[in-house]
Formats: structure tokens, sequence, C-alpha cells
């Protein structure tokens, strides 16, 4: 799972048909990695806790643990974190008092964690600001590949009206422009 799928960035970069979406899925999760590690935030709404003992089923696809999974619901983003093999973001398709089943697309690996350490299970909200950045950061990257950008929109016009899309800086420069639109969002490291 990652923080934009592959339909929202089309959107919002005006992009049609699936020519991007093999560099689209390659490109999102490590822009994800930098945007994580520098906000230090995995967007949290504060629904979950910390749950002990946890099975995580790679053939199943799934999250259990003997205590309930309140507020979960299906089709929500959660985030795992403090697992051996399985940190990070995930779509549920279904929530259950004790399950989640996750997406068809999701991977899980094999893991079962006993009562005595505690795997962190929190829902996730992405504001769609980062949503936007992520966006940007993407159309950079596209930027610095010509081939791939003369594919992109980049005029449009209704009628007597037409708009011409800039391109975004790219480099070292843009990499301090979007981090500097991730400030409000940075937390403090432990």
């Amino acid at each position: 799972m990652n923080l934009i799928t592959q339909a929202e960035l089309k959107q919002i970069l005006q992009i049609s048909g699936n020519t991007y979406d093999s560099f689209f899925a390659n490109v999102i999760p490590l822009l994800q990695k930098d945007l994580v590690e520098y906000t230090n935030n995995f967007f949290n709404d504060k629904i979950g806790t910390h749950f002990a003992p946890v099975i995580f089923s790679a053939s199943e696809k799934s999250i259990s643990s003997q205590y309930q999974f309140l507020y979960f619901r299906d089709g929500c983003t959660i985030y795992v974190n403090n697992s051996l093999k399985n940190d990070g973001f995930y779509l549920v398709k279904t929530a259950e008092d004790y399950l989640l089943t996750l997406d068809s697309e999701e991977t899980l690996q094999d893991e079962v964690v006993g009562d005595d350490y505690e795997v962190d299970i929190y829902t996730v909200k992405i504001p769609q600001a980062v949503k936007m950045v992520m966006a940007d950061m993407v159309k950079v990257f596209l930027d610095e590949h010509p081939a791939e950008l003369a594919k992109i929109k980049t005029s449009e016009s209704i009628g007597d009206y037409s708009v011409a899309y800039q391109s975004v800086m790219s480099g070292d420069k843009a990499r301090s422009v979007f981090f500097d639109r991730l400030i409000r969002y940075r937390k403090t490291r432990k």
C-alpha cells in the first residue's frame, strides 16, 4: 500500500492510460520512503493500539490478534509498526473483531509475535496536501526524463481559454521545496 495510489496520481497529474504504470509502481515507494523518513510521520489518526500476540498470515493475507480490532473498518488504511517482517502501510479489505483481511494486492510475510512483544497497528489518514507533494515529486522525476514527459499533458484549451503547465524545478532545489511544504507534518524523533 502506498500513501498515494496510481489512480490518485494520474488524476492529479492529468494522465490517462497505463503508459506510466510500471514507472509509477517503481517510483512511488521510493518517494514514499523519503517522505516518511523526512517527516517521521506515519499519518496515524490515533485509532489503534499495541497488540500482542499478533499473527501475520501470508497465505490468507490477514492479521489476527486475541484483542479486538476496535474502530477498524472495511477499506481503511493501516500502518503496522514494531513487527519483525511486516512494518508498512496496508489496505484492509475487511475488518472483523479479531481479524483484519488485507486487499488482494497486499503482501505479508508469515510472522507470529508473542505476548512479550507488542506490535502497533493504527489506522491512517493521509492529508490531501501530502498527496499533492508526492504527485509533484513524481512530476519532477518525469521532467528529468524528457521522453516520458512528452506523453504528459503540458497544456489544454477549452473554447477561447487555454492554459500551459510549467515544469517544476528539478534536482536538489526541487527536493528542498517539497520538504519545505512538508514541514508542518514533521514529528520529533524520540
